[in-house]
Parts: structure tokens; C-alpha cells; sequence
């Protein structure tokens, strides 16, 4: 991540990697780095709002869609 503070496709590939070793907070935090850096990217925050509905986090999925 010091190698690449600002690109969020590398958060992403890290939320998605925690996410795939059961890890489903840590990988909620690279996520929402990823949306802190690319806070327009519509598609990115579609799919990590219905990942955390799927995944019970309905109020953190309220959030970002507020935001």
C-alpha cells in the first residue's frame, strides 16, 4: 500500500483478496479506501454496497449509498 497510496484498484484487489481468505471486515476497510479515492466510480460502490447486504452489513450499506 505505500507503493500505491492513491490507486484504488489496488484496494480493491486487497478488499477482494481479505474477502476470499474469510477476513470480511479488513477487507471491507480496502474497500471503502477504494471508494475514499475513487469516491465517483458508481459501479465500485454498486458492488460493494450489495456485497455488504448479502454479507448482513445492511446499515453499512445504507451509508454508502447515502454518501
Amino acid at each position: 500500500m505505500k507503493m500505491f497510496p492513491n490507486d484504488a484498484g489496488f484496494y480493491i484487489n486487497a478488499g477482494n483478496t481479505c474477502m476470499l481468505m474469510k477476513d470480511t471486515l479488513k477487507g471491507i476497510t480496502y474497500l471503502e479506501k477504494a471508494l475514499d479515492i475513487e469516491p465517483s466510480n458508481y459501479k465500485m460502490r454498486t458492488q460493494i454496497v450489495n456485497f455488504l447486504k448479502n454479507a448482513g452489513y445492511a446499515d453499512k450499506a445504507k451509508q454508502l449509498e447515502s454518501k
